[in-house]
Order: C-alpha cells, then sequence, then structure tokens
C-alpha cells in the first residue's frame, strides 16, 4: 500500500502524538498497529502522571522534554479536549539524608527548567496531604495527572482527523530498503495484511522496539555482506 511518506510503527500514545505532529505538513502518513486499537499496552497501562521534569539528570532530553511536556499540556488538553488535573506531587521524607537529597532533587529540577518546586515542612506537608506519613517533602507543583486512554485515543482521533491513516491488526514482519528508478531509497514494510511503501520509518512501537530495531539491523547487516561480496 502507499506509497507513504511516513509509516509510523506503532500507534501508541507516542506513536500517535508523532503521526498527530506530522499531519501539520503535507505529508501521507500511515500508522501500523499490531494491536485492534490504541491503548492495548504500555500507553494505557501506566500511572498517567505527568512529570514536573525534576527526577532527570541535568543536559538530558528526557528532562528537556519532560519540562516542555509538561508546560504544554494545559493547552493540549483544551485542544484535545482530554483530561488534566495539575494536582502537584509530593516526594515525602523523614531522615537528614532524605532532606539532603530533596534539596538536590530541587536544584535538579530548577537546572532543568522545572518550577514551583518547594521545601514543605511536616505541619505544611500534613495540611496539604492529611494521610501523608513523614517530616518533611518536596512539593512540585506543576506535576499532573491524565487518563492514560482518552489522552492516547484524543492524539490518535485527531491525527485520523488530519489525515493520518491508522491500520489495525498489522503487525510489522519485515522491513526492505530498496531504491528505485531514480536513486531514490525508500522501505518496503511488510505485514500479514500487505507491504507499505514509504519514504521514511519511525519505529515507535513501545515494548516492540526492539523487535523493530532488530529487523532493521538484519537489513543493514545484509546490505554490507552484498556490498562486501561484490568486493
Amino acid at each position: 500500500m502507499g506509497p507513504f511518506d511516513v509509516i509510523v510503527i506503532g500507534g501508541g500514545v507516542v506513536g500517535s502524538a508523532i503521526a498527530r505532529e506530522l499531519t501539520k505538513y503535507r505529508l501521507h502518513i500511515g500508522v501500523l498497529e499490531k494491536n485492534l486499537d490504541v491503548c492495548y499496552e504500555t500507553s494505557g497501562r501506566n500511572s498517567g502522571v505527568v512529570h514536573g521534569g525534576f527526577a532527570y539528570d541535568v543536559g538530558t532530553l528526557k528532562a528537556k522534554l519532560c519540562v516542555e511536556g509538561n508546560q504544554g499540556m494545559d493547552e493540549l488538553s483544551k485542544d484535545l479536549g482530554f483530561s488534566f488535573k495539575r494536582c502537584g506531587k509530593v516526594l515525602v521524607g523523614k531522615t537528614a539524608e532524605d532532606l539532603e537529597t530533596l534539596k538536590r532533587t530541587i536544584v535538579q529540577g530548577e537546572k532543568n527548567g522545572a518550577s514551583e518546586l518547594y521545601l514543605l515542612s511536616k505541619e505544611e506537608l500534613h495540611k496539604l496531604v492529611p494521610t501523608a506519613v513523614g517530616e518533611f517533602a518536596m512539593f512540585s507543583k506543576n506535576s499532573g495527572i491524565v487518563d492514560p486512554f482518552n489522552y492516547t485515543i484524543a492524539l490518535a482521533e485527531n491525527a485520523a482527523q488530519n489525515g493520518a491513516k491508522y491500520f489495525f491488526d498489522h503487525e510489522v514482519t519485515g522491513i526492505d530498503r530498496k531504491k528505485d528508478e531514480t536513486g531514490n531509497f525508500f522501505y518496503m514494510v511488510t505485514t500479514k495484511h500487505g507491504i507499505f511503501k514509504s519514504r521514511w520509518v519511525i519505529n515507535s512501537a513501545g515494548l516492540g522496539c526492539g523487535k523493530i530495531s532488530d529487523i532493521c539491523k538484519i537489513i543493514a547487516m545484509a546490505k554490507i555482506c552484498v556490498k562486501r561480496q561484490k568486493r
């Protein structure tokens, strides 16, 4: 089928977010999902926490994207109509060692660009969360929660409304890289229901990403072997 400009392998929260973003451009987008709907696996079985960005090492891409994602969640939830609550989060401590760890966490979060991070006393903690057991806590005001099912479905529906084509029950079993008559490379992505032609392939297969990566490695090794045989 196709040709597509981009094939996204995996229709979970990341794959659907990528597909939605790509539909902002004049591209023919296809999404191959091995299950019968979105949210069958990891995307529908996580905590639903929208993290504040304080937990990741300074300077990492994960820290950068976490903070950006957190900051943009209010607008995105309004645009797509899914529920998001910025309820805040506390990290509770009891010992002097815990206190120093939480202080370092605040410093790390601020370096990452996270805001509204506070150290709470025992009284402040129990006023905010009466059932919490601890002597103090770090409070991340901007942390929140989201329904992972509604969030993923909202992304997928909007991507589809914008023109992305979703193909369910299409597990990828093979990928081959070829060259057309003009010398440009393209990919042939094999599923049990047909072959898809695309200029680009994005691996967003969640827990199955390793399998897709291994398929791509086999392609690369095969090409190397062919070149060596020709020599």
